[in-house]
């Protein structure tokens, strides 16, 4: 836990990812192969959090404007 230090996309997604069940889908653009990140990657795909669109960088870092926005969308899609 590093309260002052940065949040990747990487950390993000697992964090949300592990609210649900692990879900397994075959990745066509986004390259997580080897990144300990790659499970959880899979199951925001399968939810529909992530495109596989290859855009996703997981150590790119997050801004608290992107992760609220990023946060707002899943939850307005959960109760859609």
């Amino acid at each position: 836990f590093d309260p002052d230090g940065t949040l990747t996309w990487a950390e993000l997604v697992t964090l949300l990812s592990r609210f649900v069940e692990p879900q397994s889908v075959e990745l066509e653009h986004i390259d997580v192969f080897g990144h300990w990140c790659g499970e959880y990657v899979q199951t925001a795909v399968y939810n529909g959090w992530l495109e596989d669109n290859g855009e996703f960088e997981p150590d790119k870092p997050v801004t608290r404007g992107e992760a609220v926005d990023y946060i707002n969308d899943i939850l307005t899609a959960c109760r859609g």
